[in-house]
């Protein structure tokens, strides 16, 4: 489920797994259980591309070379070949 109106969170971009007890980010997949604020904001905010009305470049999160060697990085730094 998405944390939309979840005391606490109240983000639409958090999904929250009922039976695990897991958080993410349902944007980029990343693993929210160490912070509610994913690290690809803030990429995305420091990002060279023209941005649009609503702040974003219209590119997609999978599309983005700039995150997903990001993710890549996260990977790589905690051991996992593996992520959601």
């Amino acid at each position: 489920m998405d944390c939309e109106g979840i005391k606490g969170i109240n983000d639409s971009t958090v999904a929250f797994c009922r039976e695990g007890g897991f958080l993410w980010c349902i944007e980029c997949g990343s693993d929210l259980r160490a912070g509610l604020d994913c690290g690809h904001w803030e990429i995305c905010e420091n990002c060279g591309f023209l941005k649009g009305r609503d702040g974003g470049c219209g590119k997609a999160i999978k599309d983005c070379d700039i995150i997903q060697n990001w993710k890549l990085s996260r990977k790589r730094e905690s051991g996992t070949s593996k992520g959601h």
